[in-house]
């Protein structure tokens, strides 16, 4: 639950203008950005696209460190 709440706590006391490049690059915390200024009708293509590469980044990441965890019989059979 704290991993849900804990981003958007950051994100309310950031106004729109104010957002910075890490914002959208941490994968949690820019989909709470990009809602945000999707909100206030901010629409930013470079921060979509900033968003939608770091998602995709970290998906394949957990992908090949899940596969190499589950390749390893040990882990797996015990």
């Amino acid at each position: 639950m704290m991993l849900a709440v804990f981003p958007t706590m950051i994100i309310s006391s950031i106004g729109v203008n104010e957002f910075a490049f890490y914002h959208f690059a941490i994968p949690i915390m820019n989909i709470f950005s990009i809602l945000k200024e999707l909100l206030f009708g901010v629409i930013n293509c470079e921060h979509i696209l900033i968003t939608v590469l770091s998602n995709l980044t970290a998906v394949i990441i957990i992908f090949i460190l899940s596969r190499i965890l589950f390749l390893k019989d040990k882990w797996v059979m015990s």
